[in-house]
């Protein structure tokens, strides 16, 4: 019976199906957008950054909340970055 390490080097097909399955946290939850320019707000909903502005914009005289669940927005926190997760993962 083989035995597989814990900590062998994933497959091409194995970095392509995580990153598949990382998709959906891809999307701006506001326009649906997919793509790798999105925030991630205090609440953990993810908005495209032309979205995060509008947000911005739109309440800048009152306190900051997600368009998607209306609590309070504590920050904005950096970006996914896929495509480096997984260079990460094929090296």
């Amino acid at each position: 019976m083989a035995h597989t390490s814990p900590f062998a080097k994933p497959s091409a097909w194995g970095t392509a199906a995580m990153i598949e399955s990382l998709q959906p946290q891809a999307t701006c939850t506001v326009c649906l957008d997919e793509g790798y320019a999105l925030v991630t707000v205090s609440c953990l909903h993810r908005l495209c950054v032309d979205c995060a502005r509008r947000v911005v914009a739109t309440l800048k005289d009152h306190p900051l909340s997600c368009p998607v669940c209306r609590q309070l927005v504590r920050g904005f926190h950096a970006p996914n970055d896929l495509a480096g997760l997984a260079k990460a993962l094929d090296s």
